[in-house]
């Protein structure tokens, strides 16, 4: 919990103490007049009185009282509606038009304006506004827990649980609806903070509940007498309920505030060793006591490792291991507040707080992604998306010519630049990366399980094309796979991974 959260729930908690422990201890009641009419702040009246003579002080706590209850069961409401609804719409195709359709009809409907028209033409009365609060604002949020539910319910995890005989109670409440705790809360949030200035709106404009005291009411009865402002009255009638509503509406927005990825596991001091090490020229990369963390799990621990120029490195290891995260912390996909200790590459040290690393992507290193399909982008041709990493001083009759030339090289066809991503297989987009990567002739190229995908043939040949092609350009390969049996044979280096550590580094003659 951040700090800012702590001081949100600290008001919230001292705002809700003192509307429901004060009011036995107060000598007069709300709705006495029977006071001096304006009187000055004093020992008797703590902040004076209004024009009929009713204590400040007292309406605002019981004013606390109902402005808390109103933003809480409006929130409640709103949020246990936008939050059901949602999942169940997102899970149930059946039930998903019906949901869905309501909501785009509230959607559309101005919200306000049928509050402001239900409220002048009924009761007004405190059940009643909740009521008709919580209803209309439940529709905005059950689109966006919708659309996570529909993504939710596609993962692995989810077909897996369904798979093995799970209920639709089991798998909401096992595996989707943990997944969206954080935007319901943020709901109920938005929802409390909602009601609260959306009751004090339509108190200040005579609309409320005139048989309750809330902080709108209050303002609405300070502002229609114009000899508030005849006097310093307004000080003490009209400042205290303002002040109170901006500091309530403060705290809930503070406890929606949530730490930063990276900043909850405090980091190591760098020790003078650290400082000092310089990278050497005989190693293409070099890390030392290289850390990384997502939020509070920490995946890498106090990585060493030296890799020289020209050489195939294998990394293996068990899934969650560490090795996709070591092979994009190596090519400077991670943010700076995640990782500690000291990572070179070429000489240049990524992660440095002080300067931007230099190194430029495609042209000193690569990286070809596990599932090519979702690394190129669909809507932009092959040959498209290889003139966007050539250097833009080029023709486009050259760049063509280099694509060419690249594709030619691993076995594909020219026509190919004119195709989109999905018009062509898993082999052909394999070769495609291949040849994106090593267009530049770049010294390091990062593969991470990019023939995890394949048949055992096809596997073969991308493997011995990606060696081949760091072979002739004098390029360093790093290879992450599942595979033993292939680290060992295309291997100068094998390092194994396990629970974010080197477990073996192994060097073949």
């Amino acid at each position: 919990m951040t700090r800012s959260a702590k001081i949100g729930y600290l008001y919230i908690a001292i705002f809700s103490l003192g509307a429901l422990l004060i009011p036995p201890f107060l000598p007069y009641s709300p709705f006495s007049f029977d006071q001096e009419v304006y009187a000055v702040p004093s020992f008797t009246h703590l902040l004076g009185t209004n024009h009929l003579g009713q204590d400040v002080f007292t309406q605002l706590i019981y004013g606390a009282r109902t402005t808390l209850l109103i933003g809480f069961a409006v929130a409640l409401l709103s949020t246990f509606l936008s939050a059901s609804l949602g999942v169940i719409a997102g899970y149930s195709r059946t039930l998903d038009p019906f949901i869905n359709g309501l909501g785009n009809i509230l959607i559309v409907l101005p919200s306000l304006l049928l509050i402001i028209i239900i409220t002048s033409f009924t009761s007004s009365s405190l059940p009643q506004l909740i009521i008709v609060l919580g209803l209309l604002t439940w529709a905005p949020y059950m689109r966006i827990i919708r659309a996570s539910t529909l993504t939710l319910k596609e993962r692995e995890f989810v077909k897996a649980s369904r798979l093995y005989g799970g209920s639709s109670l089991y798998v909401l409440r096992k595996h989707i609806i943990p997944h969206l705790k954080p935007l319901i809360k943020t709901k109920f949030i938005l929802s409390f903070r909602s009601a609260i200035l959306t009751e004090a709106g339509l108190s200040f404009l005579g609309l409320g509940d005139p048989n309750v005291i809330t902080w709108g009411k209050m303002l609405h009865e300070g502002f229609s007498k114009n000899t508030v402002f005849f006097t310093n009255a307004w000080q003490w009638v009209l400042v205290p309920p303002i002040v109170l509503l901006i500091f309530l509406t403060i705290a809930v927005v503070l406890i929606g505030e949530v730490k930063p990825l990276g900043a909850r596991i405090k980091k190591k001091e760098g020790s003078g060793v650290i400082a000092a090490v310089q990278p050497s020229q005989q190693h293409i990369i070099e890390l030392h006591q290289l850390s990384v963390h997502y939020g509070e799990n920490m995946i890498l621990r106090d990585i060493d490792l030296s890799v020289g120029y020209n050489k195939i490195v294998t990394i293996i290891g068990q899934s969650g291991s560490g090795k996709t995260t070591l092979g994009k912390t190596i090519y400077g996909l991670m943010d700076r507040e995640q990782v500690t200790g000291l990572a070179f590459v070429q000489q240049i040290q990524l992660y440095n707080p002080a300067e931007q690393a230099t190194l430029t992507y495609w042209k000193d290193l690569a990286f070809i992604y596990q599932d090519p399909s979702t690394a190129l982008n669909p809507v932009l041709s092959i040959g498209h998306q290889f003139f966007e990493v050539l250097d833009s001083s080029l023709s486009t009759k050259q760049k063509k010519e280099l694509v060419v030339k690249a594709l030619e090289e691993v076995q594909l066809p020219r026509t190919i630049i004119h195709k989109l991503p999905h018009e062509c297989s898993g082999g052909m987009l394999n070769r495609v990366m291949i040849a994106l990567a090593f267009i530049h002739r770049p010294r390091l190229v990062i593969a991470d399980e990019s023939t995890s995908g394949l048949d055992p043939i096809i596997k073969r040949e991308m493997i011995e094309l990606m060696v081949a092609k760091a072979r002739e350009n004098d390029s360093t390969l790093l290879f992450i796979t599942h595979d033993v049996d292939i680290a060992m044979y295309i291997s100068d280096e094998l390092v194994e991974l396990e629970d974010g550590q080197i477990v073996r580094h192994e060097v073949f003659a």
